[in-house]
């Protein structure tokens, strides 16, 4: 027969292999709790990242458009084009035009002899 020192101890060992077996069910759902975790931290990093073929200009230099040389214009002008596009001169600034115009005029004419 098992003396009382022998249960104490058989019980002991009961409740450490229990306590053993408890930590480890725990820290085994703790460490899948943390690789799930990390792994949809990587996942989400993986949808936000920036794919690398965006970093490089493609292969070939890209089309250039073609050359305008020309336009067609209309015959006539409305008075809405008119007004946006023409600015007629105010006096002051023919003056200033007439003025710019004779100076080297002027001075050409002077030094011929």
């Amino acid at each position: 027969m098992m003396g009382v020192k022998e249960r104490i101890l058989v019980l002991a060992a009961g409740i450490a292999a229990l306590v053993l077996a408890a930590v480890l069910v725990f820290s085994a759902v703790a460490e899948k709790k943390r690789s799930d975790g990390l792994l949809r931290e990587a996942e989400l990093r993986k949808s936000r990242a920036i794919p690398p073929e965006a970093f490089f200009l493609p292969d070939e230099p890209l089309g250039l458009p073609g050359v305008q040389l020309s336009r067609t214009t209309p015959p006539s002008w409305t008075e809405e084009e008119t007004g946006r596009w023409f600015i007629p001169p105010s006096d002051a600034d023919m003056e200033s035009l007439r003025l710019a115009g004779e100076a080297p005029v002027h001075r050409l004419l002077e030094s011929v002899p």
